[in-house]
C-alpha cells in the first residue's frame, strides 16, 4: 500500500511538472509582454528546482546551439580569437562552455541580488527569485543570441532584451520581496556600487603598495 501511494505520488509529480513545462512557452509570452508585478505574484506560486534547472540546462544548450550556428555564419568571429588553436577546438571549447557556464551564470546572479534584497529586508525564497528570473530570462537571453546571428548590427543588437530584461527584473523584485520600485531599482544598482567600490580600493592599494 505503502509503495502504492509513493508510485502515486511520483506520477503525480511528473504528470504535473510535465504540464507545468508545457505551459511555458505561454508563460514566457506573457511575462514579458504583459508587464504586471501582479503576474509575477501569480507565477512565483509554481516555483519548482525541477523546471527551473530543466529551463536552465536546457537554455544552456540552446545558446551553445546558436553560438555555434553564428560562427558558422559569420566564421571571422573567430579570427582574432584562434591564434595557434583551431578554430574547431576553439568552436567546441566555447560551445561546452556556454552550457556550462549558462545555468551558473544565472545561478550565480541570482544568488547575488537576493543577497542584497534581504539587506534590503526583502521576504522571498531565494527558488521563487530564481524562477521567476527564468520565466523572462530564458526568452531574452535566447533572442539576445537570435540577434548575434544578424552580423550587420551584431555590435550592439543583441544587448536591447538584456535592458529589457532590467524593467522585468524590477517587477520581479516587487513581486518577489514585496519591494517598492525605488528599492528593487536599490537592489539592482549595490552589486554595481560594491564592484565599483571594490575596485578602486584595489587599485588605491596597489597604488600604495607599489610606492
Amino acid at each position: 500500500m505503502a509503495s502504492e501511494i509513493a508510485n502515486n505520488h511520483t506520477w503525480s509529480h511528473k504528470r504535473s511538472l510535465g504540464v507545468e513545462l508545457r505551459s511555458l512557452p505561454q508563460r514566457y509570452l506573457h511575462i514579458t509582454i504583459r508587464l504586471s508585478v501582479m503576474r509575477f505574484e501569480e507565477e512565483k506560486h509554481a516555483a519548482s528546482w525541477g523546471s527551473t534547472f530543466l529551463q536552465l540546462i536546457t537554455l544552456g544548450v540552446i545558446c551553445a546551439l546558436l553560438q555555434g550556428l553564428a560562427f558558422w555564419i559569420d566564421p571571422s568571429t573567430l579570427a582574432g580569437m584562434t591564434g595557434e588553436v583551431q578554430p574547431g577546438v576553439l568552436m567546441l571549447a566555447s560551445t561546452i562552455g556556454i552550457v556550462i557556464i549558462t545555468p551558473l551564470s544565472f545561478l550565480f546572479s541570482a544568488g547575488v541580488i537576493y543577497f542584497f534584497a534581504r539587506l534590503l529586508r526583502g521576504r522571498g525564497a531565494y527558488l521563487e527569485q530564481l524562477y521567476t528570473m527564468t520565466l523572462f530570462g530564458v526568452p531574452m537571453v535566447i533572442l539576445s543570441y537570435l540577434l548575434l546571428l544578424l552580423p550587420a548590427t551584431s555590435s550592439w543588437l543583441p544587448y536591447l532584451p538584456h535592458v529589457y530584461s532590467l524593467v522585468l527584473m524590477i517587477l520581479a523584485l516587487r513581486a518577489i520581496h514585496g519591494f517598492s520600485t525605488g528599492r528593487a531599482i536599490t537592489t539592482l544598482l549595490l552589486p554595481v556600487i560594491t564592484l565599483l567600490l571594490l575596485i578602486v580600493i584595489g587599485a588605491v592599494l596597489y597604488v600604495a603598495l607599489a610606492h
